[in-house]
């Protein structure tokens, strides 16, 4: 199968709209951390989501786009397409999600200590308790039943030897 220039330079041109979109998800990526608080363990593994999820869009892309043949000009189209997009339009976005995000958190947490301080402090006592006392129930049970479990493998294991 022959491939014309016009089809490589297709292919470039959607490699780096793809990066491009990469660019995006991992801005999205920026903004979680910033928002929740540092930790590293999940930061590592966000990078590594991030890694495979950009690695996978990149074999789809090359399995449809190329019948699987990986290309220079598709990875260098889909990193330059990330890297202009980082420092031109990546930057624009990324404030302008952290601001909205950071708007959507405060007014909710707002939202929810308006509701609970709406809420009587007595019936959410009150629910409280029962919640508790439903929990301390089914732990219960849960014991009795792996206590009821173990007898009967124990009966099954004497019945099977005798």
């Amino acid at each position: 199968m022959e491939i014309t220039l016009a089809s490589q330079i297709m292919i470039f041109l959607f490699s780096f709209i793809l990066g491009s979109f990469l660019g995006l998800i991992f801005d999205i990526f920026k903004v979680i951390n910033s928002i929740l608080v540092k930790n590293l363990k999940r930061v590592f593994f966000e990078d590594v989501l991030y890694f495979i999820l950009s690695a996978f869009a990149t074999f789809l892309y090359v399995l449809i786009v190329n019948m699987g043949e990986i290309r220079f000009y598709i990875l260098s189209g889909e990193i330059i397409g990330w890297l202009i997009y980082r420092f031109t339009f990546g930057r624009l976005i990324y404030k302008f999600i952290l601001v909205i995000t950071r708007f959507l958190y405060n007014w909710i947490s707002r939202f929810k200590k308006y509701i609970i301080s709406k809420l009587p402090k007595n019936r959410v006592k009150k629910l409280f308790k029962k919640i508790k006392s439903i929990l301390h129930r089914s732990t219960k049970e849960l014991k009795l039943k792996k206590v009821i479990f173990h007898l009967y493998q124990k009966n099954n294991k004497q019945s099977k030897i005798k």
